[in-house]
């Protein structure tokens, strides 16, 4: 998209602000699908609205959005399909001999060689994906991915033919979990599939290729998905993300390189300005937060501007991240903008993080923590919502009509943001395990 586009965004934006009467000071972030149309250095949509609010925002990237960037530069690394090509046509081939495969096969394909410490992850990753699953969190491809996920992890047992695998559904790019199910799929599948002489694979490499990619969505992926929602977790799932993708480069250097080289073009929740979010993470020892309130004190308060690569008002600067970095190491002078932007009061950070509980500043600024959009899900299903029922109306009034139907049918089933303590309390049990 050229600059014309991310500026049109921009205006767009601004003159509904304009519109609705939201007071630019009330808006100090923005959540945003990391595109470079959205978050370009000088002509992003990002960089434009800022200058017509003519403040600077802080930038909360979709953390789902980062999480399929992240896979797919895995999945082109590994190249288990021509990059060039737009669709994968081991997808589609698998997609079509679907109808012949039974929706409860008689065996799975679990015979994988491991790394020794993934053995060890594996016990304490499937008990949470059972909490999890068990909170009733995750719903359509989310609870697909997470049931096939639980599914792997259990593949030294007896595996229970009352689970009935759904329809391969769509393909297109829209549909961020289509490249894990099917991959997944298609490793469950590999026995059914030899037992009814069904060949999907080019060859021999390509089924090796599609288990590391595999193993790298069940052993590091899966949990960072669906710890995505929680802002509060972000730098801690994010620095853990890293180090465990630089730690597995002595098991596999071609998945630990494309995956810690993507960790770094999507270090939004690693940047100075957004660090400070971890002081209201639960799973942080009350250490970790001491020895970062006692950093952040040289820097905070104080009003100055970050500074930002681009243009004023630019793109947030990212850092580099090695197996030795801790968050303190992350925290700059630039750390004391998240404080003024939130309006939050620091004063909380000269006591114990024993005693924060218990201060009336901490509380309130972690329930204006707690309220940011760090994915962008509900804008992706907005959109797509848009587009499924515009052809149902042949006016505006109409259009917009149906529009609220669905919208108000789907305030009454249970609330997403409710469940959001249901996954906070799982996030707090992870640890990185090396």
């Amino acid at each position: 998209m050229d600059d014309g586009c991310g500026s049109t965004v921009a205006e767009a934006v601004h003159q509904c602000m304009v519109d609705w009467k939201v007071p630019f000071e009330r808006v100090p972030a923005c959540n945003f699908d990391t595109t470079t149309a959205n978050s370009g250095h000088n002509t992003g949509a990002i960089v434009h609205l800022q200058h017509l609010m003519n403040k600077p925002l802080l930038w909360l990237g979709c953390r789902h959005h980062s999480a399929e960037v992240i896979l797919t530069h895995v999945f082109t690394a590994l190249e288990i399909e021509d990059p060039k090509s737009p669709d994968v046509s081991l997808f589609i081939r698998f997609r079509n001999a679907f109808p012949s495969l039974s929706r409860r096969p008689r065996s799975l394909n679990f015979a994988f060689t491991k790394a020794p410490f993934l053995i060890t992850k594996e016990f304490d990753l499937l008990i949470r994906l059972k909490e999890l699953r068990s909170a009733d969190f995750a719903r359509d491809d989310y609870l697909e991915f997470l049931e096939l996920s639980i599914i792997f992890l259990e593949r030294n047992r007896q595996f229970s033919s009352e689970y009935e695998f759904l329809t391969c559904g769509a393909l297109h790019k829209a549909r961020w979990m289509a490249k894990v199910i099917y991959s997944l799929k298609i490793i469950l599948y590999k026995r059914e599939m030899e037992r009814l002489d069904i060949n999907i694979f080019e060859d021999d490499e390509q089924y090796g290729k599609l288990v590391r990619f595999v193993m790298f969505v069940l052993h590091f992926y899966v949990e960072h998905w669906f710890k995505s929602p929680l802002a509060a977790n972000a730098p801690k799932t994010d620095l853990t993300l890293v180090k465990e993708a630089i730690h597995y480069k002595k098991y596999d250097p071609v998945v630990s390189e494309a995956a810690v080289h993507a960790c770094h073009l999507q270090g939004w929740y690693l940047s100075q300005e957004l660090v400070p979010l971890s002081l209201f993470d639960d799973s942080l020892s009350a250490q970790e937060k001491g020895a970062i309130a006692t950093k952040l004190m040289r820097y905070v308060p104080s009003n100055r501007l970050p500074d930002r690569s681009g243009r004023s008002f630019g793109k947030p600067l990212f850092q580099t991240v090695s197996y030795s970095t801790e968050l303190v190491d992350l925290i700059g002078s630039d750390s004391a903008f998240f404080f003024s932007s939130l309006k939050i009061d620091p004063a909380f950070l000269e006591k114990p993080p024993a005693d924060w509980k218990n201060d009336p500043s901490f509380i309130q600024s972690a329930e204006k923590v707690r309220t940011l959009p760090v994915v962008n899900d509900a804008a992706e299903r907005a959109v797509s919502t848009a587009t499924e029922f515009l052809s149902s109306a042949r006016n505006e009034d109409r259009y917009q009509n149906n529009l609220q139907v669905v919208e108000t049918n789907r305030k009454e089933l249970p609330s997403m943001r409710a469940k959001k303590s249901k996954i906070s309390s799982w996030c707090d049990s992870s640890v990185l395990t090396s």
